[in-house]
């Protein structure tokens, strides 16, 4: 997960291209009867990345079960109702929020990657950065059926292996719905600040698992510039899930963890609030 527009925090996505090589940031916590590999997923990619190792293929082979960030956003019948009652706000025509300086900067964002701007026109300004980002990617080749987190969830499945989810869709959608006003339109105009924003940078930083990096480079903008959409989409996130990955941890077995390599990087990371509960998180890759 990166900052590369408050988008790709909202699903925490990392964009990646193609790599001869890669070692995404991989961690393990363990016990004397549990093991859960951590793994910092690419929800999105290019079909021909390059991302699994002998130290993944590993973790994965040695998994009882896998855990997401959400095993419910993949049905879009399932989502249109939500997307509806949480996108959506037809009372409130989007462009009455905007200038008519940034109402163009809009519409011009929307016809380079092929969104009609109709289609923008009832959606609330959140809904409308994650439209405008997810074309853009599409239109640059990346593909959500490429991302580390789906082909994981079928090979699982294939497998026999549990595929659960740290939280529903609807959890995730409606931390960007109870934004305040101030801070969703703010999402939209920073995505049209950095409409010409350069996907391909961000390979290095994911692919060599490089989280100094991604934190320095990518995140640091949400952190500080974006304090409401920082604590909702990151800090009480990662509480939660750590409080399951502990509760998981007392049990017994070895569970494979995948979520954006966003959420163990910055203050309020993954990693230091499983630390800050007195254990130790070995990196492997």
């Amino acid at each position: 997960m990166t900052f590369l527009r408050p988008f790709a925090i909202t699903t925490l996505i990392v964009l990646v291209s193609t790599a001869a090589h890669a070692d995404p940031a991989m961690w393990l916590l363990s016990d004397a009867d549990s093991k859960i590999y951590l793994l910092g997923s690419a929800h999105t990619l290019r079909p021909d990345t390059v991302w699994r190792t002998p130290a993944f293929e590993t973790a994965f082979a040695d998994s009882d079960a896998l855990w997401v960030e959400t095993t419910d956003g993949e049905d879009p019948a399932a989502l249109a109702p939500l997307v509806q009652s949480l996108g959506m706000s037809p009372e409130t025509p989007l462009s009455s929020r905007l200038t008519e300086a940034d109402k163009a900067r809009l519409a011009a964002f929307a016809a380079e990657v092929g969104l009609p701007g109709a289609a923008l026109e009832p959606m609330r300004p959140w809904f409308a950065a994650v439209s405008l980002a997810a074309f853009d990617m599409m239109k640059s080749g990346f593909d959500p059926l490429a991302g580390v987190d789906h082909v994981l969830m079928a090979e699982a499945r294939a497998a026999g292996k549990p595929v659960l989810g740290l939280e529903t869709a609807a959890d995730g959608l409606g931390a960007l719905a109870s934004m305040p006003p101030d801070v969703e339109l703010d999402m939209l105009l920073s995505t049209l600040d950095q409409r010409d924003f350069d996907y391909e940078g961000m390979i290095a930083d994911w692919a060599a698992g490089d989280v100094d990096r991604i934190q320095r480079e990518d995140f640091a903008l949400l952190e500080d510039g974006f304090p409401a959409l920082y604590q909702a989409l990151i800090v009480d996130r990662n509480r939660d899930w750590a409080g399951q990955i502990l509760a998981h941890l007392d049990g017994a077995g070895t569970t494979l963890v995948v979520v954006g390599v966003g959420h163990f990087v910055g203050r309020d990371n993954l990693l230091s609030m499983l630390e800050a509960a007195g254990h130790t998180v070995d990196r492997l890759q």
